[in-house]
């Protein structure tokens, strides 16, 4: 999007290539739904949830909210999960260097989660109310160090939330400032 004539050089994806992915993750949605498993709180349930409203939710439908928008989507957060993931773990792994007291805790409760657990790592094992301190932790890593700097859409389509007085033209790139967010004073005691 900083670079829109770029897009010429790059190839487009290949059409089974394509239906292969909407399929894999329309059969991974399909298998949460048939599990009945709706605590895990992860990417999936959030898909699950997503897909049910874009054929349900009115505001969906009124957006245009599509299930291609959902899968179209995941398949973005999938593919840019590879590099941000990577970058996350980079400036976590920087600050737990610089600051071994914090290590120490985390050693401590994932110690505690071995032992609780039969020294395995489950899906249990790891959810929020077991590892609070670590989840922390890897939460204001993400909030200091945010992967993505400066994510960006355009707008398909005219927009306004006449509740907050903010309209967005179709065509119009939005961008947020996802690192000056995070460094809020008026959000965060010490930012």
């Amino acid at each position: 999007m900083t670079f829109p004539w770029l897009a010429r050089f790059v190839p487009p994806m290949d059409e089974a290539a394509s239906c292969r992915i909407e399929s894999t993750f329309k059969r991974i949605m399909a298998d949460r739904k048939a599990s009945g498993s709706k605590n895990s709180k992860d990417f999936l349930d959030l898909l699950v949830e997503q897909h049910d409203k874009c054929t349900t939710d009115p505001e969906y439908k009124r957006l245009g909210i599509s299930e291609t928008t959902i899968i179209a989507q995941a398949v973005n957060f999938f593919f840019g999960g590879y590099e941000t993931t990577s970058t996350i773990l980079t400036h976590l792994f920087v600050e737990l260097a610089k600051r071994p007291e914090i290590q120490e805790k985390i050693k401590e409760e994932v110690d505690e989660i071995l032992d609780k657990f039969d020294g395995k790592i489950t899906h249990d094992a790891i959810k929020d109310s077991e590892i609070p301190y670590t989840l922390g932790v890897i939460k204001e890593a993400l909030r200091f160090a945010p992967p993505l700097l400066r994510p960006e859409r355009i707008c398909t389509s005219d927009w306004e939330c006449k509740e907050r007085g903010i309209s967005i033209k179709k065509g119009t790139v939005v961008m947020i400032a996802a690192w000056a967010a995070n460094r809020n004073p008026e959000i965060y005691d010490s930012p």
